[in-house]
């Protein structure tokens, strides 16, 4: 009897040992370092987890002479790309685009860093940032966007003159690329437009005007009574005969 009451306290002990260990465990993981503070998701704790942020860049250009201002963000039109088929420019003309950054998330992010890349046969003029000339780039950067929020930036740029223009080429295609980073999230957009070369050293198509087409009816003329003469002249050949 002895055995079986000795036993039976032995079990409960166990029982209650284990019990107590489980509560403790419970409470450990449940108010730990990860159990409280904004970012706790449950009542165990898990990682905190930064919100997403990310950015959109869009590359725009101007139609030919439709931009003013001083860096042309007034009365512009602007598209995405101008075709072959649409109007060209110029040598020598001023080309304008607008480089628009927008927060499309739900947080406000911080230094955007924009870089954009100068087409071949251009040089800036007026935008913003520091234009390196070793790189070619233009880069700027903006210190805050809300969420939602868009910076709208204009660089202007005069396309070379045609003496520095490629010889071989009447019409050359130029794309003028940007590109956008937050941290690791990064966006990447691009602008084309076409040059035209001018037509030099064509000479003049002769006029075909009313003198010359006097000179032929005089010339017809000519030769028309020469001929009336010489067949007079058979005729009264064969009446002497």
């Amino acid at each position: 009897m002895k055995n079986i009451n000795r036993f039976i306290g032995t079990l409960a002990l166990a029982i209650a040992l284990v019990a107590s260990a489980a509560s403790v465990s419970a409470q450990q993981y449940g108010s730990g370092q990860y159990g409280t503070g904004p970012y706790s998701t449950g009542s165990y704790g898990q990682q905190p987890t930064q919100p997403e942020q990310r950015i959109l860049v869009d590359k725009q250009v101007a139609t030919p002479g439709s931009a003013t201002g001083s860096a042309g963000e007034t009365a512009g039109v602007y598209r995405d790309n101008l075709p072959l088929s649409y109007e060209r420019y110029q040598p020598g003309q001023e080309v304008v685009f607008r480089i628009i950054v927008r927060n499309i998330s739900n947080v406000t992010v911080q230094n955007v860093v924009v870089r954009d890349t100068i087409p071949s046969y251009a040089e800036p003029m007026v935008g913003p940032g520091i234009y390196d000339a070793a790189t070619r780039t233009v880069t700027y950067t903006i210190s805050q966007l809300q969420p939602n929020e868009e910076n709208v930036q204009y660089v202007k740029m005069k396309i070379f003159a045609q003496s520095r223009l490629p010889a071989n080429e009447t019409i050359i295609r130029q794309v003028n690329t940007v590109e956008a980073r937050l941290g690791t999230e990064q966006d990447i957009d691009t602008a084309q437009y076409f040059i035209e070369k001018q037509v030099v050293g064509v000479s003049k198509v002769p006029d075909t005007g009313p003198e010359l087409g006097l000179a032929f009816l005089a010339l017809q003329g000519i030769g028309l009574t020469v001929g009336l003469k010489l067949r007079q002249h058979r005729v009264n050949s064969r009446l002497q005969f």
